[in-house]
């Protein structure tokens, strides 16, 4: 039986599908009303998709800002004043250190006699001064005498300076008809410039003073110079004075030192001429 398509208005041979559209030729129900009176839309329908309402910021207390996080303090400010610290501390004693040392020496009291270790000198020595003597028989023998740390009269003989001085001896009288007789060319002042030589090279500071003279030292003839060096406390330094005195006894040869800051040099000779002009040789059995 043929119907009419209620959408092309052809007439189809078919009685559910129009033959010429191929649309349905049952009438479309009316779609049912949504609550609220507007239609939802088809899923698939055209049109644009619905928009979600923006939803206003509401109002309240401002957030509060994070806090800086504090940084630890740079330590090496207080390194540097520990350092500095350090230093004044260490300048200080030294300071105290030096002032002592290179201070004014005692006015020498209970002068008595003593002995060296091998009983081969004797000397006097103030009871207030420090004395110290150490040696081995055939060897040497060392004699100290130390009114201060820096103020001192110190005595060193030994067989190897006994034989430095049997050479002076030997050369002084292979030239003693070469020239007048003098202090610089006796077997002494040889051995003095000698050993002299030698002590530069250990302390460059060192440096004679004047010309060589004579002096005898417990009997026994010698030549001796004013000298000027440096010593060390700690880290500074003291400018010293003295005398050096060389000499020659039995299997001995002998060095002699009296030296004291400059600034006690003076006050301190009397001191250590008297300790000097009192030694003597003992005599062996």
């Amino acid at each position: 039986m043929a119907k009419r398509c209620p959408h092309c208005g052809e007439t189809s041979d078919a009685d559910n599908i129009c033959t010429w559209c191929s649309r349905s030729l049952v009438a479309e129900q009316p779609a049912a009303p949504v609550e609220g009176g507007a239609a939802r839309p088809s899923a698939a329908g055209p049109g644009p998709a619905p928009t979600r309402p923006s939803v206003a910021p509401t109002t309240g207390p401002a957030r509060p800002k994070p806090e800086a996080v504090p940084q630890p303090r740079p330590l090496w400010p207080y390194f540097v004043g520990a350092g500095v610290a350090l230093v004044v501390v260490v300048l200080v004693a030294q300071f105290v250190a030096v002032k002592a040392a290179a201070g004014p020496p005692p006015e020498p009291a209970d002068w008595g006699t003593q002995q060296s270790k091998t009983k081969l000198l004797s000397v006097l020595v103030p009871g207030n001064y420090k004395f110290s003597t150490s040696g081995s028989a055939g060897t040497y023998e060392q004699v100290t005498v130390k009114a201060t740390k820096l103020c001192r009269v110190y005595v060193d003989g030994n067989a190897t300076k006994g034989a430095m001085s049997d050479v002076s001896a030997a050369t002084a009288r292979m030239t003693e008809d070469t020239g007048p007789a003098t202090v610089v060319r006796s077997a002494e002042g040889r051995f003095h410039a000698a050993q002299g030589e030698l002590h530069k090279r250990k302390d460059p500071s060192y440096a004679e003073e004047g010309q060589m003279g004579e002096w005898s030292f417990a009997g026994m003839p010698g030549a001796y110079s004013e000298y000027a060096s440096v010593k060390k406390v700690g880290l500074l330094a003291v400018r010293m004075k003295g005398w050096r005195l060389s000499c020659m006894g039995g299997d001995y040869g002998y060095q002699v030192w009296a030296e004291a800051p400059a600034t006690q040099w003076e006050e301190f000779q009397p001191t250590a001429r008297k300790i000097l002009e009192s030694a003597k040789l003992n005599p062996q059995n």
